[in-house]
């Protein structure tokens, strides 16, 4: 438990279930899957948990895919936190933003999914790729930037919401392998969520 810290994580609940989650990852990979789904309520800390994940990894380059700069920018602080290095390690890649060559790249799917971007990359250019709303996967830019990279030693793809009502299947672009899985009602259950009412 060691790798969390009350600073991240201030209730024990959710220490604990997050590390679990760290772990079945990293088991997932020394079982040589390469493809790998954290399905987890929002609010549940699936950056954090990600951040760790890389911590241990020690990938050589990392890229990180969100659909918001916003996101990426969140992302960012809390890699930096976790990870401990140094800022000029981490990079935004968007439209205002080109710091492609970092050793972390944090870049929207808006910017990579265009083909003279792609072109810029090699298929295994990052050892470690990971989608973040990984339920937007199904669509064609996604698609083409999973694709390109499916040299990419390992993919983390997460999620709080995998089930999709166009017949896209996110549990088999990720070989249903679902490391981790916490749904809404478990996390309220846990106390890892404040309850709520819903209008």
């Amino acid at each position: 438990e060691s790798v969390y810290t009350q600073d991240y994580y201030p209730g024990k609940e959710a220490r604990y279930y997050q590390l679990n989650a760290v772990n079945r990852a990293i088991e997932a990979v020394t079982k040589g899957q390469s493809r790998i789904l954290l399905v987890m309520a929002t609010g549940t800390g699936k950056t954090y948990l990600s951040a760790f994940d890389v911590r241990e990894c020690q990938p050589k380059r990392m890229l990180y895919i969100a659909q918001q700069q916003m996101i990426l920018q969140t992302a960012m602080n809390s890699y930096q936190k976790v990870l401990g290095c140094d800022e000029s390690e981490l990079g935004l890649y968007s439209g205002t933003s080109k710091q492609q060559d970092r050793r972390y790249v944090f870049a929207t799917v808006q910017t990579m999914r265009q083909p003279e971007v792609l072109a810029q990359f090699k298929s295994d250019e990052f050892d470690y790729v990971l989608v973040d709303e990984v339920h937007h996967a199904g669509a064609e830019g996604y698609q083409r930037v999973i694709n390109h990279f499916k040299d990419a030693d390992f993919m983390l793809g997460m999620t709080a919401t995998p089930e999709r009502t166009d017949g896209i299947n996110i549990f088999e672009l990720f070989g249903h392998n679902i490391a981790y899985e916490i749904r809404l009602q478990k996390a309220l259950d846990e106390n890892m969520l404040c309850p709520f009412h819903y209008y």
